[in-house]
């Protein structure tokens, strides 16, 4: 939970009226569940196309691939991200009218040199070592 409350600080409250412990930590190839849209999730992938104008890029892991509208203007491009880094966001997940998803986010971490492999399948492992452990 500490860390929750320190990625609302460091997003300047950037949900307003979404309370964290609904944030779903997802892997890519997750997010194109229907029972995602409208909820805000938090996702990793590595930055293609990146367009500074339209605070825009897509982000990508193996076929799956993610448009990621930024907010806050572009603050968040202070971040120093360029294509082919590995960024982590958290986001509200929208469908538009023509059926494509778009991520409405606030970058929370740029990493260079993360394996997304790695990082995605430590999400998998602590799903099932919170599940055991639950019981």
């Amino acid at each position: 939970m500490e860390q929750l409350s320190y990625i609302r600080e460091k997003s300047n409250n950037f949900l307003y009226s979404h309370d964290y412990k609904y944030v779903k930590l997802l892997i890519l190839s997750e997010v194109f569940d229907k029972q995602w849209i409208n909820k805000v999730i938090r996702v990793a992938g590595i930055v293609t196309n990146l367009d500074i104008s339209e605070c825009s890029f897509v982000l990508q892991y193996e076929l799956n691939k993610l448009v990621v509208n930024i907010t806050r203007d572009l603050e968040c491009f202070g971040h120093d991200i360029d294509d082919g880094k590995t960024v982590e966001v958290i986001g509200e997940l929208k469908e538009t009218n023509n059926g494509e998803l778009i991520l409405e986010a606030k970058i929370i971490r740029v990493t260079e040199g993360m394996n997304i492999h790695y990082h995605h399948m430590s999400i998998l492992l602590r799903r099932k070592l919170f599940i055991k452990n639950d019981i």
